[in-house]
This record gives structure tokens, sequence and C-alpha cells, in this order.
């Protein structure tokens, strides 16, 4: 038995925010024009179908968001979905058939659902649960099964129903779709056009030596395909085999100096595995196979590490993960141990310097190795750094993210800029002051913060800092006391100060409007 599942993604996977309101359209160069590749709901309910150029697609249905179309990172999240398909079903391949259509990528996918039905209570329920869970995800989907890929195919693409379960003969079933259904290529199809056969039905009618005589031999096989009456083969998907090393005792040992010995020799052969593949482990599982309390069963106690950057060092590698096994209770002995390397990424290819004790040692490797100690021993949401977030108000431009979260994408391709100079405690909210200033745009004079009268001797400023635009009124409405409200929207303008006791303050006035007597002011920081 076979499925097959034609998805499109909604406006949830397309990576954008904005214009909410309007059907999005993905688009791709075709000549001198522009033409659909992908629509999501709302535009196909408005008549938008892929392949139409986008100009069409703008007179049907109006206002529409339309953005460029990438088909290597869209297969890409094809195959990903196919890897998430495994968990009900044995087997699942990209659709090779999708590009004969006017489709720039695949968008769909096969699946062998054989022996599966009776786990779900049936194949509709099957169908059903495939669809649902689709949706969840944020897709579009078709799905429909069927005895073979072709039939399962067709009625997928041009079933009347989006969930379609063939459980009778085929040709009936396939008599009232379009030839198209039938996976043909463009200049057969419209060679059946012009003799006025528009369905399968109509094909099925004629007979099969004037077909043989008259069109390629292909559509004698896409027949005999969707009719069951050809042997259509699946390259199925395979998951990465993960990297696993493991060694069994003759009995089982209380030793802890045996498991060490172990530890360290597993180590040594899943450290050879990672140099062939030029990977390293980002996440490495240890398994100790140990006698229950009773002694009648063994049980299995796992300890796991993830590292902050991929590592193929079995020297940080054991001090990760012996500083957890020596604290394990080893019971009644350990009949083996078994090292899983979980995640592993790749390692850029170095060149090996003449003397060890200068190979590989610098700075980013030792910040990485204290990273990836403290994290697993304090916990991974206990070790944290700052990320720049989108944001140039000074309390919302950063963020507290775990440290081994590690942003590849920046690590290999670092930004070189100068910060601007801020204090170096910065207040988690503005504080709101009352002041004196001589005159409208000039700095303070005097600052009553705290219960305290700060006379000021200097003052350096204005700066400038915009506010948040781009939130609108879904900011305003909301009423982060953190950002006082609509002030969020609002512009500002800093100041540093320096007090009578000799302490720098950022204080910022808060524009409230064009009239300068509701303005506000605040105090951000202290220099140290």
């Amino acid at each position: 038995m076979w499925a097959i599942q034609c998805a499109e993604r909604r406006r949830a996977r397309s990576g954008r925010t904005e214009r909410h309101d309007a059907p999005l359209l993905l688009t791709r160069d075709h000549g001198n024009h522009q033409t659909v590749a992908r629509c999501d709901r709302r535009a196909l309910e408005a008549g938008a179908r892929p392949g139409m150029t986008l100009a069409h697609a703008r007179a049907l249905i109006g206002g529409v968001h339309a953005q460029a179309f990438d088909p290597e990172q869209d297969t890409a999240r094809l195959h990903r979905l196919g890897m998430w398909a495994h968990r009900f079903i044995p087997a699942a391949a990209i659709d090779p058939d999708t590009p004969v259509r006017e489709s720039p990528a695949p968008d769909g996918l096969i699946c062998d659902v054989t022996g599966c039905a009776a786990l779900y209570g049936g194949e509709r329920r099957l169908a059903l649960t495939l669809r649902a869970a689709l949706d969840r995800l944020g897709f579009l989907a078709r799905v429909a099964i069927g005895p073979n890929i072709g039939s399962a195919w067709a009625l997928a693409h041009f079933g009347p129903e989006p969930v379609s379960v063939l459980d009778g003969p085929v040709p009936p079933a396939l008599a009232p779709l379009a030839t198209a259904s039938l996976r043909l290529d463009g200049v057969t199809e419209h060679g059946l056009m012009e003799l006025g056969i528009e369905t399968v039905g109509q094909l099925l009618a004629l007979p099969r030596r004037a077909l043989a005589s008259r069109f390629e031999p292909e559509l004698i096989e896409r027949i005999d395909q969707a009719l069951g009456q050809s042997i259509e083969l699946l390259a199925p998907m395979r998951p990465k085999p993960r990297l696993r090393v493991e060694r069994r005792f003759d009995g089982p040992t209380p030793r802890l100096d045996a498991i060490e010995r172990t530890l360290r020799d597993l180590l040594d052969q899943a450290v050879a595995a990672l140099a062939q593949r030029e990977a390293g482990a980002l996440v490495v599982c240890v398994e100790l196979e140990r006698l229950s309390r009773d002694g009648l069963r063994t049980e299995v106690h796992a300890e796991r590490v993830t590292l902050s950057r991929p590592s193929r060092d079995a020297k940080h590698l054991f001090g990760l993960l012996w500083t957890l096994l020596e604290r394990v209770h080893l019971g009644f002995g350990i009949e083996g141990v078994a090292l899983t390397v979980e995640q592993r990424a790749g390692i850029e290819h170095g060149q090996r310097t003449r003397w060890v004790e200068h190979a590989g040692h610098g700075p980013e490797r030792a910040s990485g190795r204290l990273i990836d100690m403290l994290s697993n021993r304090l916990g991974a949401d206990r070790v944290c750094r700052l990320e720049a977030a989108g944001s140039h108000v000074p309390e919302r431009s950063w963020r507290q993210t775990p440290a081994l979260r590690v942003r590849r994408e920046c690590a290999a391709y670092p930004v070189r800029h100068r910060p601007p100079d801020r204090p170096t405690v910065l207040l988690v909210r503005p504080e709101p002051v009352r002041v004196m200033a001589l005159q409208p745009d000039h700095p303070p004079s005097r600052v009553e913060w705290r219960g305290e009268s700060l006379l000021i001797h200097t003052g350096i400023g204005p700066e400038r800092v915009g506010g948040e635009w781009w939130k609108g009124e879904a900011t305003k409405r909301r009423g982060d006391a953190a950002t006082q409200g609509e002030g969020l929207l609002r512009n500002r303008d800093y100041y540093r100060v320096q007090d009578e006791h000799g302490r720098w303050l950022w204080v910022f006035r808060q524009f409230a409007g064009p009239e300068p007597r509701g303005d506000r002011w605040f105090i951000q920081g202290i220099w140290g």
C-alpha cells in the first residue's frame, strides 16, 4: 500500500511576519516575467495557482505579498518533513515527478504505509491522522492512499477531496481525473488535448495499440503504473546512523578503574571515527548497563553532556563525562558501557602545527571548554551570555541566551564593529527622575533621584535614539511597563552627566508629544 502527500507552506513557514492580512505568494523568474511557484491557503481560495504569472495573480486577488522562492531551501525543508514522517510510516521519499509539472521544485512526499493501517484503525484514519499532524505543523496538505504510487499520486494532486482512500478498483476511481494525473510530460498532454482527450477514462477507452503507435512509450508506462501493472520502486530517505561504540564485560564489575579505562578506550574509538568524518561531537551520551537492586534484571543509566561547539578532543570529553559518572551508584556491578554521539557537526579542517603544545590552544577553544564545563555542572540555563536583539532601545537591545546555544552562522562570519559608549551598569527598567534644565535642549542642571537631589557639573549630549516604529499600535496596546507603556514608540534624547559626587549618569528625556511640557525624564545607567 502506498500513500502520497502534497504539501504547500503556509505563511508560518515563509519566515516573514509583516503584512499578515495579505495572501502570500512565492515567485520565481521565468523569462522576462515572474510566475507563482507557491501560494498559501488564502491565495488558493482566491483563484491563484502555481504556474500563473504574478500579474495574473495580482489581478485575481488584489493586495498580495510576494517574495522570492528558494527551491534548494524548500527541498531541504521537505527532506526534514520526510524524516519527521517516519514516526507514522516506515519509509518516505521526496516525490521525483513534481518537476515534470510547472512547479520548480518537489512539493510532495511518497510514503510506504504497508501494514500501518491496523495501528490507526484503518486506512482512512491513518490518512486523517497524517493530515491533522501536518496541519498542526503549518502545512496545507492533500493526502491519498492507493494500491500503488501512480494511483495515490493522481488522487493526491487531482482528487476531489483533500483526503482520499482508494479501496476499490483503480480505473473507475481515476476515470474522472484529468490526464495530467498520470504524470505526463507537457508534449504528451498537449497531444492528447488536441485529440479531445481530457480525462483518464477517455484515455483508457482508446485502443492500446493506437496509443503506442501515436505517442511515446512513456504514455503506456504511465498508464501501467497508475493501474498497478508496472513495477515502480521507491528510494526512501534514511536517517544518518548515530555513531555508537560499546563494550561488554565478562561479568558484572564494581571496579571504578575498569569503567574509567573502558570509557577512555571508547572515546578514542569515537574520536577516530569523528576524525574520518571531519566532524565533532555536540551531544554525547554514556549508558551504563547495571544490575538492579534485586539482582534479577538489568537497567540502563544514561548520562548526557552537551557542548557549545563541535569537539573531538578525547581529553576534554572525558573530563565532562567522568565528572558525571564518578557520582553514579554502581549497584551490584556494571555489565557494559556504551557511548553514543547523538549529535555532531562538521569541523573546519586546519593545518596541524609541528609542536604539539601550540596546536589548537586558541582563546576560542579555551572559552568553549570553560562554557562546556560550567554548563554541564551548573545547568545549561544557568550559564548565559548576552546576545544582540533586533532593537536599538537600550533595555531591549540584548537578551540572555544559554551559552551552549552557539549561533554558528555568526561565529563563522564575525561582524567587527565598534559598539557605542554605554554605561557599565545598565538598569533593567529605566527609573523616573525629576530634573531642572536651564534650556530645553540642554543637559539638566539638577536631578532628583531616589530621594536625593544631585547637582550636575558636566553634561554631554544629546544622543537621539528612535523608538521601535515597526511595532506600531501592537506595542502601544500591550503597555509594557519595562518600557513605560507607549514610550517604546517615542524618540529619546540621552545625556551623559556628572553629578557632584563624581558619578557619570545616563539620563534621557522621553518625548510625549509636540509640546515639551509633557516630556518625562528617566535614568538608564551608571558608569563605574
